[in-house]
C-alpha cells in the first residue's frame, strides 16, 4: 500500500521463516505453496475503516462479512495503517438517500445520456462516464444506453458491493424519484403517504452501502 496517510516503511505481519514441507512445519505446502496466517480481510478492515465504514457495524459486515471469525490480533485497524490524516470528505449512507435532495422542490435535470458499466444498472446507478460506444470506456466495461436518471443533478454515488433490490415498486410521485430516493417499497398506491403513489421501478440498488463524492 503507498499514499499520502498510509504508515509506509515497514512490513505488516511474518515472513516465513522454513519454506521446507514436514511434520514441524504446519504451514509449508507441497511445491513451494504456503498457508497464510493472516486472512485477506486482515489489511482491508483497517482499509474499510477509513473510508468511513465503523468498525462492529453493519456496513463493516457487509464489506468484509468474515472478519468476525478471526482474532483481532489478526487484523490491522485503522491505526495501524495510516497517519491521522481525514480520508476524502466522504458520507457512508444506506439508500434511501437521507439529504437535503429527497424533499428538496428543486428540479432536477433527466440525463439519458449513454454510461459506461459492467451492466446497465451498474452504469446508471454509480453515474459512470458518459459514452458514444464501448471504446469510449475502459478495457472490462460497456457503453450502455441507460434508464433516465438524475445523474449530473446529485453527488454521485460509490456504491460498496452492491445488490440489485428485490423491491420492485415504491413510493413516489413519479418511477424516476421512487427509485432515485428509494422511496417505501409498496404494492399499492394506499401503501403510500404524503400524496405519493406506488410505481413500478427499474432494477436499482437501495439499500446498499454507498459513498457521495
Amino acid at each position: 500500500m503507498f499514499g499520502g496517510a498510509v504508515k509506509g516503511g515497514k512490513v505488516l505481519g511474518r515472513y516465513p521463516s522454513d519454506f521446507n514441507q514436514g511434520e514441524g512445519n504446519n504451514l509449508a505446502l507441497s511445491r513451494g505453496r504456503m498457508i497464510p496466517e493472516y486472512p485477506w480481510d486482515s489489511m482491508w478492515l483497517g482499509t474499510t475503516e477509513w473510508f468511513g465504514i465503523p468498525p462492529n457495524s453493519p456496513g463493516m459486515d457487509k464489506v468484509l462479512p468474515m472478519h468476525k471469525n478471526f482474532a483481532s490480533s489478526l487484523l490491522y485497524n485503522k491505526a495501524d495503517l495510516f497517519n491521522d490524516i481525514a480520508p476524502m470528505a466522504m458520507s457512508v449512507q444506506s439508500a434511501p438517500m437521507t439529504s437535503e435532495f429527497a424533499d428538496n422542490p428543486t428540479e432536477f435535470v433527466v440525463s439519458t445520456a449513454m454510461r459506461c458499466g459492467m451492466t446497465e444498472v451498474d452504469a446508471r446507478e454509480h453515474c459512470r462516464s458518459n459514452c458514444t460506444t464501448s471504446s469510449d470506456c475502459p478495457f472490462t466495461m460497456t457503453c450502455f444506453s441507460v434508464h433516465d436518471n438524475f445523474c449530473g443533478s446529485i453527488p454521485q454515488r460509490i456504491y460498496v458491493n452492491p445488490e440489485v433490490s428485490i423491491d420492485t415498486h415504491r413510493c413516489g410521485t413519479s418511477e424516476i424519484r421512487s427509485r432515485t430516493f428509494c422511496g417505501a417499497p409498496c404494492a399499492w398506491s394506499t401503501d403510500c403517504t404524503g400524496g405519493e403513489t406506488c410505481h413500478g421501478v427499474h432494477a436499482n440498488y437501495c439499500g446498499s452501502l454507498y459513498t457521495e463524492v
